[in-house]
């Protein structure tokens, strides 16, 4: 699923201020009922406290992420930490009312 994460920011909440635009099947994966080819049926914050991610940035840079539900925290593990400036990163990657940290002793591979 590929979506722009502007997009998704610059979408205004509902009426009672909650939730933003979020691309078509997202409930699936939310659900676990997609991809077909891996169902966990699992629901997110029910059955799955944490989602790990693989980021690609701009097609020459991988960084992973660790997404703790339940602690409503983000975790950026990079291996370059020069490529990508803290601040940079923050913005980018910023969910509110999520928190983040960006580890910096990752040795490259």
């Amino acid at each position: 699923m590929k979506f722009n994460f502007k997009d998704f920011k610059d979408s205004e909440p509902d009426q009672n201020g909650l939730g933003r635009r979020l691309p078509g099947g997202a409930w699936n994966y939310y659900t676990g009922t997609i991809p077909s080819f891996c169902q966990s049926n699992k629901v997110w914050e029910t059955d799955i406290d944490d989602i790990y991610v693989p980021v690609n940035d701009e097609d020459n840079h991988w960084i992973a992420m660790w997404i703790s539900i339940l602690k409503r925290h983000i975790v950026v593990f990079d291996s370059i930490c020069s490529s990508i400036s803290p601040d940079e990163q923050r913005t980018q990657y910023s969910l509110e009312p999520l928190t983040f940290e960006r580890l910096d002793n990752i040795p490259p591979a």
